[in-house]
């Protein structure tokens, strides 16, 4: 399915021609590799608004996102659930779903795949529709912002009970909105964790960097205080080998860095990422 997300994605990326807002000095193929990278460096002021840069993050990261959350849930450990009740939060294109997916799949589990995401950008919204077209009543997508959903989840989730929360790539774009990211902790875990039953999980997945106040994994520590506070955990820290001769290590490092799924020729246009990367805070609460 993920290579049809691609696809879908492919098909809405205008290559003919550049956005007229675009600041970068792109070509006039539409190639917005370079846009794209200025948003993850916070250059030019850009933002994920633009829906040639949306399709390009599809192409170039939905391989690498999704797998580094798929090697997490291919551990015996989350073959136990009946279901798993996702709330991913800042969910963007949903990629780990198919990572999720691609675990049941490919464990062969008898596990039933519900998912509940929240993304403040709408410009994401074609996509939700789509997987929304294909997944019916088991899939769902709140276009609002995180903190508002944090303040009073429980008015959202009357009939959901999420077991699994996952937070995708969110830090590290908190960040360069200039977000306070111990406000956004401490409120997933006084409205949220200390209302999960027991054996749910918390999984972040972010870039593997923790050397100053800007990296995301400058702040997976003050996940565990915050938590560790009133909640009874195992923590689990983990890290993939990065394909470069010096990475920084965190906790565990993963048996295999390698894709889970086959980047497709006709994709490439897209240059993807080909291996995981990422450092992961795990939390169980016993």
């Amino acid at each position: 399915m993920i290579h049809e997300l691609i696809g879908f994605s492919n098909q809405t990326y205008d290559r003919a021609n550049r956005c007229g807002n675009c600041p970068n000095n792109c070509p006039e193929t539409g190639n917005c590799e370079q846009c794209l990278e200025n948003v993850h460096y916070g250059i030019d002021g850009r933002i994920y608004n633009c829906t040639n840069i949306l399709s390009f993050y599809v192409g170039k990261y939905a391989y690498k996102y999704s797998s580094e959350i798929g090697h997490v849930f291919n551990y015996p450990r989350f073959g136990v659930f009946q279901e798993y009740n996702i709330l991913s939060l800042g969910c963007g294109p949903c990629t780990d779903y198919f990572g999720i997916l691609n675990s049941i799949i490919s464990n062969n589990r008898n596990i039933r795949l519900n998912y509940l995401g929240i993304d403040i950008n709408n410009d994401w919204n074609p996509i939700h529709n789509w997987m929304l077209q294909r997944l019916g009543n088991t899939y769902g997508v709140l276009t609002m912002d995180v903190y508002d959903f944090l303040a009073n989840p429980a008015h959202y989730l009357e009939r959901y009970v999420p077991n699994i929360i996952i937070v995708n790539y969110l830090l590290s774009d908190l960040l360069k909105a200039g977000r306070d990211i111990n406000v956004f902790i401490n409120k997933l875990e006084e409205n949220i964790f200390r209302n999960l039953a027991t054996n749910s999980y918390i999984i972040i997945n972010d870039y593997n960097r923790g050397l100053n106040a800007n990296d995301p994994r400058t702040y997976y520590s003050n996940f565990v205080h915050a938590i560790r506070e009133n909640s009874d955990v195992k923590c689990f820290y983990c890290h993939y080998r990065h394909n470069i001769n010096r990475y920084f290590k965190y906790g565990y490092q993963h048996a295999s860095n390698a894709l889970l799924f086959q980047v497709q020729p006709e994709y490439r246009i897209f240059n993807p990422w080909e291996f995981c990367s990422s450092a992961q805070l795990i939390i169980k609460k016993n």
